[in-house]
């Protein structure tokens, strides 16, 4: 996303979002952009890796979706665009936050294959434990930019860079100047590679987990992005 994307703002890192004092919508001439991990998956529940676009939300997650909707609503958010991924547990997730309040009408949420999550190549839909081993965590450690398992369609954490910062670019960025509330409901390896670009960190030091339905939200304001709340599950102990 050229300068805007690449801009390094960490003026506020509060792990927290907005509290109900303020007014959420379209004030001080900022656009806020909520970055959703999706909420549990049946894949997640078996520890099963990759992209994996047919796994549906758990029941647990279904019930964390409906959380952080009425937890949206009880803030009075309501967001001007919804955005997911192609996959069933984030158009899912996307979907019953919308669904039964006044956050946003579910039938205009918008797909896009630019944030899916990252595929494991030949890890598809294998335990999370067949990655864990020692040789694999030498490899990625070597080259953790462009390493990459084998396998057909096998992605590396640059070429999620890519595709995520050409999805800003070309969707995000030409919202930036509506002073909108804009909501990107995405997987762990995307929005976490998006973060470590915005605040300039080196991957090696970067270790971030991001927890189901958790909430990230930065900020556009007068050029640049700042990141104002990271991995916000305030909705699951509040509701």
């Amino acid at each position: 996303m050229g300068n805007k994307i690449g801009k390094k703002n960490e003026k506020s890192l509060s792990n927290q979002l907005p509290n109900e004092s303020h007014d959420h919508h379209h004030t001080n001439n900022e656009t806020k952009i909520f970055l959703i991990r999706h909420a549990e998956s049946m894949a997640n529940t078996q520890r099963l890796l990759g992209r994996l676009s047919d796994s549906p939300l758990s029941i647990n997650g279904t019930i964390q979706a409906k959380l952080l909707g009425d937890y949206f609503n009880s803030l009075n958010l309501t967001f001007d665009h919804v955005f997911t991924s192609t996959a069933l547990r984030s158009k899912q997730t996307a979907q019953f936050m919308c669904r039964d309040n006044n956050v946003f009408d579910e039938n205009k949420i918008q797909t896009f294959k630019e944030i899916e999550e990252i595929h494991r190549g030949d890890f598809e839909g294998k335990p999370t434990s067949d990655m864990a081993t020692d040789n694999i965590k030498k490899l990625r450690d070597h080259d953790p930019y462009n390493w990459k398992p084998t396998g057909e369609n096998a992605e590396s954490i640059l070429d999620v860079e890519t595709r995520i910062l050409n999805f800003m670019k070309t969707t995000i960025e030409p919202l930036l100047s509506e002073n909108s509330n804009i909501a990107i409901v995405s997987h762990s390896v995307v929005i976490r590679t998006l973060i470590r670009h915005i605040i300039s960190v080196d991957i090696s030091k970067f270790n971030l987990h991001l927890h189901n339905s958790s909430v990230t939200m930065l900020t556009w304001k007068n050029g640049s992005f700042s990141l104002f709340s990271i991995n916000d599950t305030r909705h699951l102990h509040e509701f």
